[in-house]
Protein backbone atom coordinates (compact mmCIF):
# COMPACT_ATOMS: atom_id res chain seq x y z
CA UNK A 1 0.00 0.00 0.00
CA UNK A 2 1.09 2.96 -0.75
CA UNK A 3 1.87 5.54 2.12
CA UNK A 4 -0.41 8.47 2.66
CA UNK A 5 -3.50 7.03 0.79
CA UNK A 6 -6.92 8.25 0.98
CA UNK A 7 -10.11 6.38 -0.52
CA UNK A 8 -13.18 8.87 -0.18
CA UNK A 9 -11.31 11.17 1.71
CA UNK A 10 -10.22 8.48 4.45
CA UNK A 11 -7.01 7.54 5.58
CA UNK A 12 -6.74 3.93 3.58
CA UNK A 13 -4.58 1.98 6.93
CA UNK A 14 -4.59 -1.72 5.13
CA UNK A 15 -6.18 -3.08 1.66
CA UNK A 16 -6.56 -6.36 0.37
CA UNK A 17 -8.42 -8.99 -2.03
CA UNK A 18 -10.35 -11.49 -1.13
CA UNK A 19 -13.79 -13.62 -1.22
CA UNK A 20 -16.99 -12.12 0.31
CA UNK A 21 -19.32 -14.67 1.94
CA UNK A 22 -23.06 -13.41 2.85
CA UNK A 23 -25.74 -15.62 4.40
CA UNK A 24 -27.67 -17.08 1.87
CA UNK A 25 -25.29 -15.34 -1.24
CA UNK A 26 -22.95 -17.14 -3.27
CA UNK A 27 -19.50 -16.12 -2.60
CA UNK A 28 -17.97 -13.34 -4.81
CA UNK A 29 -14.37 -11.70 -5.24
CA UNK A 30 -14.27 -8.09 -3.70
CA UNK A 31 -11.60 -5.63 -2.96
CA UNK A 32 -11.23 -4.78 0.59
CA UNK A 33 -10.49 -1.26 2.27
CA UNK A 34 -10.00 -0.63 5.72
CA UNK A 35 -9.85 3.33 6.58
CA UNK A 36 -9.84 5.25 9.70
CA UNK A 37 -13.77 5.35 9.92
CA UNK A 38 -14.84 2.52 7.69
CA UNK A 39 -13.78 -0.78 6.01
CA UNK A 40 -15.26 -0.46 2.60
CA UNK A 41 -15.66 -4.08 0.58
CA UNK A 42 -15.99 -2.93 -3.50
CA UNK A 43 -18.14 -6.17 -4.74
CA UNK A 44 -20.96 -6.69 -6.97
CA UNK A 45 -22.78 -4.62 -4.29
CA UNK A 46 -20.49 -2.60 -2.36
CA UNK A 47 -20.73 -2.54 1.48
CA UNK A 48 -19.63 0.18 3.82
CA UNK A 49 -19.43 -0.44 7.10
CA UNK A 50 -18.35 1.96 10.02
CA UNK A 51 -15.93 0.38 12.56
CA UNK A 52 -17.40 1.97 15.34
CA UNK A 53 -20.80 -0.32 14.39
CA UNK A 54 -18.63 -3.70 14.34
CA UNK A 55 -19.13 -5.47 17.44
CA UNK A 56 -17.18 -8.66 16.56
CA UNK A 57 -13.95 -9.59 14.39
CA UNK A 58 -13.25 -12.84 14.73
CA UNK A 59 -10.04 -14.61 12.68
CA UNK A 60 -10.60 -18.26 11.28
CA UNK A 61 -7.96 -20.62 9.69
CA UNK A 62 -8.81 -23.24 6.98
CA UNK A 63 -6.05 -25.78 7.20
CA UNK A 64 -5.05 -27.70 4.03
CA UNK A 65 -7.36 -30.74 2.53
CA UNK A 66 -6.56 -33.32 0.23
CA UNK A 67 -4.05 -35.85 0.01
CA UNK A 68 -0.52 -36.21 -1.93
CA UNK A 69 0.67 -33.66 -3.96
CA UNK A 70 -2.88 -31.71 -3.79
CA UNK A 71 -2.28 -31.28 0.07
CA UNK A 72 1.74 -30.15 -0.49
CA UNK A 73 0.53 -27.08 -2.97
CA UNK A 74 -3.01 -26.01 -0.83
CA UNK A 75 -2.57 -23.38 1.16
CA UNK A 76 -3.97 -22.19 4.32
CA UNK A 77 -7.00 -19.75 3.84
CA UNK A 78 -8.21 -17.33 6.76
CA UNK A 79 -11.56 -16.25 6.76
CA UNK A 80 -12.09 -12.93 9.02
CA UNK A 81 -15.96 -12.54 10.44
CA UNK A 82 -17.23 -9.54 10.83
CA UNK A 83 -20.29 -9.17 13.32
CA UNK A 84 -21.72 -5.11 12.99
CA UNK A 85 -25.02 -3.37 13.59
CA UNK A 86 -26.70 -1.90 10.21
CA UNK A 87 -28.35 1.32 10.02
CA UNK A 88 -31.16 0.36 11.48
CA UNK A 89 -29.66 -1.42 14.17
CA UNK A 90 -30.07 -4.96 13.34
CA UNK A 91 -26.89 -7.48 13.96
CA UNK A 92 -25.49 -8.54 10.49
CA UNK A 93 -22.59 -10.95 9.84
CA UNK A 94 -19.94 -11.34 6.72
CA UNK A 95 -16.75 -13.16 6.27
CA UNK A 96 -14.00 -12.72 3.67
CA UNK A 97 -11.93 -15.41 3.10
CA UNK A 98 -7.97 -14.69 1.63
CA UNK A 99 -5.01 -15.99 2.38
CA UNK A 100 -3.94 -16.12 6.26
CA UNK A 101 -1.50 -14.20 6.29
CA UNK A 102 -3.45 -11.10 4.57
CA UNK A 103 -6.31 -12.17 6.89
CA UNK A 104 -4.49 -12.04 10.16
CA UNK A 105 -2.97 -8.30 9.32
CA UNK A 106 -6.50 -7.33 8.40
CA UNK A 107 -7.92 -8.59 11.41
CA UNK A 108 -5.64 -7.37 13.91
CA UNK A 109 -5.44 -3.67 11.92
CA UNK A 110 -9.21 -3.72 12.16
CA UNK A 111 -9.06 -4.67 16.04
CA UNK A 112 -6.67 -1.49 16.40
CA UNK A 113 -9.19 0.58 14.31
CA UNK A 114 -12.25 -0.86 16.19
CA UNK A 115 -11.21 -0.01 19.69
CA UNK A 116 -9.72 3.51 18.64
CA UNK A 117 -13.49 4.46 16.91
CA UNK A 118 -15.45 3.16 20.18
CA UNK A 119 -13.35 4.70 22.22
CA UNK A 120 -13.76 8.00 20.41
CA UNK A 121 -17.61 7.36 19.94
CA UNK A 122 -17.96 6.51 24.02
CA UNK A 123 -16.21 9.65 25.18
CA UNK A 124 -18.53 11.65 22.87
CA UNK A 125 -21.44 10.91 24.85
CA UNK A 126 -22.46 12.55 27.74
CA UNK A 127 -21.82 10.70 31.19
CA UNK A 128 -24.98 10.48 31.88
CA UNK A 129 -25.29 8.07 28.95
CA UNK A 130 -22.64 6.54 30.05
CA UNK A 131 -23.18 5.34 33.38
CA UNK A 132 -22.49 1.72 34.46
CA UNK A 133 -25.74 -0.25 35.46
CA UNK A 134 -26.08 -2.17 38.40
CA UNK A 135 -25.60 -5.92 37.79
CA UNK A 136 -21.95 -4.56 35.95
CA UNK A 137 -21.31 -2.44 39.51
CA UNK A 138 -22.28 -5.40 41.78
CA UNK A 139 -19.88 -7.86 39.39
CA UNK A 140 -17.45 -5.36 39.98
CA UNK A 141 -17.78 -5.44 43.76
CA UNK A 142 -17.71 -8.70 44.02
CA UNK A 143 -14.33 -9.38 42.66
CA UNK A 144 -13.10 -6.85 44.49
CA UNK A 145 -14.37 -8.88 47.67
CA UNK A 146 -12.96 -12.47 45.99
CA UNK A 147 -9.37 -10.53 45.60
CA UNK A 148 -9.81 -9.24 49.26
CA UNK A 149 -10.84 -12.73 50.19
CA UNK A 150 -7.96 -14.57 48.88
CA UNK A 151 -5.09 -12.38 50.08
CA UNK A 152 -6.92 -12.64 53.77
CA UNK A 153 -6.49 -16.62 52.98
CA UNK A 154 -2.95 -16.62 51.33
CA UNK A 155 -1.72 -14.34 54.93
CA UNK A 156 -3.80 -16.61 56.89
CA UNK A 157 -2.30 -19.60 55.97
CA UNK A 158 1.53 -17.64 56.10
CA UNK A 159 0.66 -16.66 59.35
CA UNK A 160 1.18 -20.36 60.73
CA UNK A 161 4.81 -20.34 59.47
CA UNK A 162 5.77 -16.59 61.42
CA UNK A 163 6.98 -15.67 64.11
CA UNK A 164 4.07 -14.57 66.58
CA UNK A 165 5.43 -10.66 66.34
CA UNK A 166 5.57 -10.82 62.77
CA UNK A 167 2.64 -11.97 62.16
CA UNK A 168 0.85 -9.67 64.35
CA UNK A 169 2.29 -6.64 61.93
CA UNK A 170 1.40 -8.69 58.78
CA UNK A 171 -1.83 -8.54 60.23
CA UNK A 172 -2.17 -5.07 61.02
CA UNK A 173 -0.77 -4.29 57.75
CA UNK A 174 -3.12 -6.02 56.11
CA UNK A 175 -5.98 -4.83 58.23
CA UNK A 176 -4.95 -0.99 57.27
CA UNK A 177 -4.42 -1.85 53.57
CA UNK A 178 -8.06 -3.54 53.20
CA UNK A 179 -9.82 0.16 54.59
CA UNK A 180 -7.58 2.13 51.94
CA UNK A 181 -8.33 -0.60 48.93
CA UNK A 182 -10.95 1.17 47.76
CA UNK A 183 -10.17 4.91 48.26
CA UNK A 184 -6.52 4.32 47.23
CA UNK A 185 -7.70 2.68 43.80
CA UNK A 186 -9.94 4.98 43.33
CA UNK A 187 -7.94 8.00 43.86
CA UNK A 188 -4.81 6.25 41.75
CA UNK A 189 -6.05 4.86 38.83
CA UNK A 190 -10.37 5.51 38.82
CA UNK A 191 -11.49 2.42 39.93
CA UNK A 192 -10.42 -0.47 41.73
CA UNK A 193 -9.15 -4.20 40.08
CA UNK A 194 -12.84 -5.11 40.33
CA UNK A 195 -14.01 -2.26 38.16
CA UNK A 196 -11.01 -2.20 35.67
CA UNK A 197 -11.81 -5.99 34.77
CA UNK A 198 -15.56 -4.52 34.32
CA UNK A 199 -14.19 -1.83 32.00
CA UNK A 200 -15.82 0.77 34.52
CA UNK A 201 -14.20 3.45 36.72
CA UNK A 202 -15.59 6.52 38.89
CA UNK A 203 -15.41 9.96 38.13
CA UNK A 204 -16.88 13.19 39.20
CA UNK A 205 -20.19 14.38 37.82
CA UNK A 206 -18.60 17.22 35.75
CA UNK A 207 -16.13 13.97 34.07
CA UNK A 208 -12.61 15.31 36.45
CA UNK A 209 -10.78 12.08 38.18
CA UNK A 210 -11.77 12.28 41.71
CA UNK A 211 -9.10 13.23 44.51
CA UNK A 212 -8.78 12.02 48.30
CA UNK A 213 -11.35 14.20 49.50
CA UNK A 214 -13.81 12.65 47.39
CA UNK A 215 -12.59 9.11 47.56
CA UNK A 216 -12.77 9.16 51.77
CA UNK A 217 -16.56 11.21 51.33
CA UNK A 218 -17.96 8.23 48.88
CA UNK A 219 -16.19 5.23 51.10
CA UNK A 220 -18.09 7.11 54.04
CA UNK A 221 -20.77 6.86 51.93
CA UNK A 222 -20.55 2.94 51.40
CA UNK A 223 -21.60 2.52 55.11
CA UNK A 224 -24.57 5.32 54.84
CA UNK A 225 -25.73 3.11 51.78
CA UNK A 226 -25.35 -0.12 54.05
CA UNK A 227 -26.70 1.08 56.55
CA UNK A 228 -30.19 1.78 55.79
CA UNK A 229 -30.71 -1.95 54.35
CA UNK A 230 -28.72 -1.69 51.63
CA UNK A 231 -31.18 0.64 49.62
CA UNK A 232 -28.02 3.22 49.09
CA UNK A 233 -26.67 0.49 47.01
CA UNK A 234 -29.86 -0.95 45.26
CA UNK A 235 -31.04 2.89 44.12
CA UNK A 236 -28.38 2.07 41.55
CA UNK A 237 -31.10 0.09 40.10
CA UNK A 238 -33.92 2.49 39.25
CA UNK A 239 -31.99 5.76 39.39
CA UNK A 240 -32.18 7.91 36.84
CA UNK A 241 -28.59 8.62 36.47
CA UNK A 242 -27.71 4.89 37.79
CA UNK A 243 -25.81 6.58 41.09
CA UNK A 244 -26.03 4.64 44.94
CA UNK A 245 -26.58 7.11 47.61
CA UNK A 246 -22.69 7.20 48.14
CA UNK A 247 -22.61 8.41 44.70
CA UNK A 248 -24.95 10.89 45.20
CA UNK A 249 -22.73 12.03 49.03
CA UNK A 250 -19.48 11.96 46.94
CA UNK A 251 -21.31 13.58 43.48
CA UNK A 252 -19.54 10.77 41.28
CA UNK A 253 -20.19 8.95 38.44
CA UNK A 254 -19.21 5.01 37.68
CA UNK A 255 -18.90 4.99 33.57
CA UNK A 256 -18.10 2.77 31.07
CA UNK A 257 -14.04 3.45 30.58
CA UNK A 258 -12.94 4.84 27.23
Amino acid sequence: MEQNEYKDNEKVLYKTKGKLILPHKKPEEADCFLTDRNIVIEAEQPIRIAVARIADCALGVEQPTGYGAARDEAKPMGTVTLTYFDDLNQKQRLSLEMPTYEAALLSNELRTTIRIAQKEVLESLPLEQRCAGFWRRFAAYLLDGLILNVASWILGFTFSFLPLWLGSLVGIAFAIGSVIYFPAFWVWQGATPGKMLMGVKIVKTDGSPIGIGTAILRYVGYFVSALILFIGYLMIAWDGKKQGLHDKIAGTYVVEAA
